[in-house]
């Protein structure tokens, strides 16, 4: 194992043990700092000199999220419960601020990005577990909205799986306030699903959706593929079924906004695999969305799907 590799598993196994026994938040941001820096390390021994502006990149936004965090203690008042939930979705790379997530993804190495897209999430995770609340679903039911919209004319395979992971993670952090078995299990499983699939990605050399239908691929990778976009009954299916169980209780407003935006997340996935199913000419179009999806139906739509969810978390 290579020295950064090995840095960065010693120092998360550390910093996993330390914000789960720890009560100081000052001793879990240097945790979340030392994090920083082993993953770092594994970026620049992955990429290139030309890229890493990608890891200059995520060192500011994570510093400047750190910095954010560390102040708000110094500063105190009421407005730190609901500054907290915000500062740990900007540092996860989920929404709002999830405009530098996917490009990061895009530019580190396969590997790179799978504990960005996985293991990078679990610390945070436990972190919002300590301040859960109503924000936290908004926040969750965010992450969804623009994971399922932002998967829409993906072309490259790292910028598709990041915004299937902002969605998947969506479902997490809707399920933290449910039962705590729920939210464990869901992003375990969650990392082996999508092991498997960048495990059979980097075997068929695919970087772009296109270079699919230039491999003979077998069906293990279209199982594998269906498995993440949730097709039953595969493993990722009953993975958001148990979610939209437990959320049924919660409400119907927004067990109905998750299932549109999984079945999208779904037509999306499915589209992709479509021709090479039925053997056609693999190509990739998207007449209903391609170039309607500007800046202002996207907020439109974001109007839209959380104005019923705003009014359903007031009353």
């Amino acid at each position: 194992m290579a020295p950064s590799i090995l840095a960065f598993v010693i120092m998360y196994i550390r910093r996993f043990i330390l914000v789960i026994r720890c009560d100081d938040w000052l001793i879990i941001w240097v945790g979340l700092e030392v994090n920083i820096i082993s993953f770092i390390l594994i970026i620049f021994r992955r990429i290139d000199v030309m890229k890493r502006e990608r890891t200059i990149r995520y060192f500011f936004i994570q510093g400047l999220g750190s910095a954010i965090f560390i102040g708000i203690f110094y500063l105190g008042g009421e407005e730190t419960s609901i500054i907290i939930p915000v500062i740990i979705m900007y540092k996860m790379g989920g929404a709002p601020f999830y405009f530098w997530f996917p490009s990061v993804c895009e530019r580190v190495s396969w590997g790179v990005c799978l504990v960005l897209i996985t293991i990078q999430k679990v610390i945070p995770l436990i972190l919002l577990r300590m301040v859960t609340g109503s924000l936290v679903w908004v926040l969750g039911v965010l992450r969804i909205v623009v994971g399922g919209v932002g998967s829409l004319n993906q072309m490259k395979m790292k910028r598709l799986l990041a915004f299937s992971s902002i969605h998947h993670v969506g479902l997490v952090v809707l399920s933290l306030k449910i039962l705590e078995k729920i939210w464990v299990v869901y992003i375990f499983m969650y990392i082996f699903i999508i092991l498997c699939v960048v495990e059979r990605i980097k075997t068929y050399e695919i970087e772009a959706i296109g270079g699919i239908f230039k491999r003979r691929v077998d069906w293990v990778f279209i199982i594998r593929i269906l498995r993440i976009a949730g097709m039953p009954p595969l493993m990722g299916f009953f993975l958001k079924w148990m979610v939209f169980y437990w959320l049924i209780r919660e409400g119907v407003v927004v067990l109905t906004i998750i299932v549109v935006l999984s079945v999208l997340i779904f037509y999306v996935y499915l589209r992709i695999l479509y021709d090479l199913i039925v053997g056609g000419k693999g190509e990739i179009r998207y007449a209903n969305f391609k170039g309607a999806m500007k800046n202002w139906e996207v907020i439109r739509v974001l109007g839209v799907i959380l104005g019923p969810l705003c009014i359903y978390v007031m009353n």
